[in-house]
């Protein structure tokens, strides 16, 4: 496959090499990815933006001092061309090499690559350190994820307040709300020499709500768990399978034959329930005086005269 690329030192398309790669990874073709991108980063290559050339600048007159300035200006224009559109191809390489890391769980070798790349932990741009943070969260290396994100927050290097604080949140979120370090979280808010108070100010408050809202939520699941006992679930079970039972053993809905397969399909659950149930289950002398009770109605229901089951309905 040609990507552009010729012998070392020769010119390499940044483009038509990051389209390859990003090809290979929607074809899930991990391996041949991580070897797209290691070209494509070779310090040996030169990278080329072809495209960036094809404007050419507006000639006014024929004078000689007009042409020259608009000549410089043009090559100065191209200079941060190119170097923007190094910039934005160095990150999308590194981009696509840490999710073919990842699919092939070789995510400890994304970082030694994007070193390779950057040089230093700091000088890599927030959207990579984002995608680091969450890949160390997925497989739960915490450690990492704390040295990594707070060797990039520290260095701070230049990147914008939103920048900064969107690296930050990921962070807190990830490394200390993740493992329920509420406290930690706060302390690394306050003692943080880069945010203004009223940052601070929103950050500790909004770690309060969340702290509030998910301690609400486990004590609700704790409660739900209660209600979803073994005892309650069998105490609905017979309050469903009596309105069932009635409605297909009355005499007005089942006669002869029927009637009597009904009935045996009952003795059937009554055995199975009374004599082969696990009574293990730890359920409270209160719930199984509840239970017997709805077996009483049951079986009222079913074989009491009919002036008893149109009482009790």
């Amino acid at each position: 496959m040609d990507f552009g690329m010729a012998r070392e030192g020769h010119q390499v398309d940044g483009v038509k090499i990051l389209q390859a790669a990003n090809d290979l990874l929607l074809f899930r073709r991990h391996e041949e990815v991580l070897r797209v991108c290691r070209l494509g980063v070779d310090r040996n290559q030169e990278i080329v933006f072809p495209r960036l050339g094809d404007h050419e600048p507006k000639r006014e007159g024929d004078g000689t001092d007009v042409q020259n300035g608009l000549s410089d200006r043009n090559e100065q224009n191209l200079k941060k061309m190119h170097k923007d559109a190094m910039r934005e191809y160095l990150e999308s390489m590194c981009i696509l090499a840490m999710q073919a890391y990842a699919e092939l769980d070789r995510w400890d070798q994304a970082l030694p690559f994007l070193l390779s790349c950057y040089g230093d932990i700091s000088k890599l741009p927030p959207r990579i350190v984002l995608m680091c943070i969450l890949l160390f969260s997925k497989v739960r290396s915490f450690t990492e994820a704390e040295s990594f994100s707070s060797q990039w927050l520290k260095a701070q290097n230049g990147w914008s307040i939103n920048q900064y604080c969107s690296v930050l949140e990921m962070y807190i979120k990830r490394v200390y709300i993740t493992q329920g370090q509420w406290k930690a979280a706060r302390e690394y808010v306050e003692t943080n020499t880069v945010l203004s108070p009223e940052r601070k100010m929103r950050y500790l408050k909004y770690l309060a709500e969340l702290q509030q809202q998910k301690e609400s939520s486990s004590t609700n699941g704790c409660k739900n768990a209660k209600h979803s006992s073994p005892g309650n679930i069998l105490l609905s079970l017979f309050q469903k399978l009596r309105s069932f039972f009635v409605a297909r053993l009355s005499p007005s809905a089942s006669t002869g034959l029927h009637r009597i397969q009904n009935l045996a399909i009952i003795s059937v659950f009554l055995y199975l329930l009374l004599f082969r149930s696990n009574t293990s289950i730890p359920t409270g002398a209160s719930q199984a005086s509840v239970v017997w009770r709805s077996l009483q109605g049951v079986w009222r229901s079913l074989f009491a005269p009919f002036h008893v089951m149109v009482q009790e309905a």
